[in-house]
């Protein structure tokens, strides 16, 4: 009976049913998303300036990696199936893709709104990606101990006239890492630091330096714009239609019992 049951699911799998009677699915009117895309989808213009690239050093615009740099971004990538700990952490819903929520915050291709709120000890950014928030402290500036490594840091701020300065330590090793252009793999001596400065009544001028000697051979920095934008910020429900994690792995349980009943050669 258990072979008969797991043939059947197999045979479900591979060949799946449709029913000739089902009509065309209906006509779905597309939402107004524009504001949710990527702020307006707009090139890469700073100061009226195109850009090719957010790195403004070094001047050729890369990333200088160490070899270990680039041997640990390399390892990173390899994906296995076997258990739900092996899959990327953005799969699982941990952490969001291309590292929007940062630090430091990369334009990833869609949910890339933030929302900031400032009080007089803390300022907090709301990520729409993976709906986290950032919580930066203002009236202390001494950073948690080494153990302690969340997945977007230790942030502590202040001003440095109308500029929001903000350094960020104890950055969590298994995050932020390769997706969709934004993240990577950092060492715990890692040290960002951002600066946030208004430039116009609906522009912040957004600039961060990375510091981590064991994964660059030197420090670099970028900058981008960050657009204000109209509407609230989007429920992201990751894990209420996260099908992926569990269709992966019945699939490779699937493929390891097909291989392991198929007799050797």
């Amino acid at each position: 009976m258990m072979e008969a049951g797991f043939k059947s699911m197999v045979g479900d799998l591979l060949n799946p049913t449709v029913d000739p009677k089902l009509g065309a699915p209906p006509v779905v009117k597309e939402a107004p998303q524009a504001d949710m895309i990527d702020m307006y989808m707009h090139l890469a213009r700073i100061g009226g300036q195109m850009r090719s690239s957010w790195i403004v050093e070094p001047a050729d615009g890369q990333i200088p990696f160490t070899d270990a740099g680039k041997k640990a971004n390399r390892e990173v990538n390899k994906q296995t199936f076997a258990d739900p700990e092996s899959r990327p952490l953005t799969e699982r819903c941990l952490i969001a893709i291309g590292s929007p929520e940062g630090p430091p915050m990369m334009n990833s291709g869609f949910n890339g709104n933030y929302q900031i709120l400032q009080t007089k000890d803390f300022v907090t950014i709301e990520v729409e990606m993976n709906h986290d928030v950032r919580i930066i402290r203002m009236a202390d500036r001494t950073h948690l101990p080494a153990a302690i490594d969340p997945w977007l840091g230790d942030s502590v701020g202040w001003w440095e006239g109308d500029t929001l300065v903000v350094e960020t330590t104890n950055l969590n090793t298994k995050g932020h890492v390769y997706s969709l252009g934004g993240g990577f793999r950092y060492s715990p001596k890692t040290k960002i630091t951002e600066r946030f400065t208004r430039t116009a009544k609906d522009q912040i001028l957004y600039e961060f330096s990375v510091d981590d000697p064991a994964v660059f051979t030197k420090v670099w920095k970028a900058e981008m714009p960050m657009r204000a934008t109209k509407g609230p910020i989007y429920e992201y429900a990751c894990h209420e239609g996260n099908y992926s994690l569990p269709n992966i792995l019945a699939g490779a349980k699937v493929e390891a019992a097909l291989a392991a009943a198929t007799p050797a050669k």
